[in-house]
This record gives structure tokens, sequence and C-alpha cells, in this order.
């Protein structure tokens, strides 16, 4: 019983890693193509806005992720 408690946290809290490194990853090179953009002729408020945004974005996701791990943790 004990067991099937710990696999029914661990799996959740696997998933949602996986997950969140992978929204990660795509942020991260979404940013990267709208830093050289920025950085480049055609750079507007607008797209340093949008970086800000996505910055934003990611920040929050992280914040999310490091709080259910760590509530998971103490449930634990």
């Amino acid at each position: 019983e004990l067991i099937d408690q710990i696999r029914s946290v661990s799996q959740p809290l696997a998933n949602a890693r996986k997950e969140a490194a992978d929204v990660i990853g795509t942020r991260v090179n979404e940013l990267s193509e709208s830093l050289q953009q920025l950085t480049g002729p055609g750079a507007t408020p607008e797209l340093a806005l949008n970086i800000s945004g996505r910055i934003s974005e990611l920040t929050e996701l992280i914040d999310t992720t490091v709080t259910v791990t760590s509530q998971a943790g103490v449930k634990k």
C-alpha cells in the first residue's frame, strides 16, 4: 500500500516536471528568436513588450512548478 501511495504522488510530479521542462524549452527558444529580432533593424517597442510578457510567463511557470513540487514534498 505504501508503494502505491508513493507511486501515486511521484508519477504526477515526474510528469509535471517533464511537461514544465518541455514548455520552458519551447519558450526559451521563442525568446531567443525574439531577442535576435529585437537587436536587428526591425526592432519595435511592441516586440520588447512581447519578450517581457514571455519572460513573465516563464517566471510564473517556474514558480508554479516549484510550488507544486514543494507542496508534494510536504505531503509525503
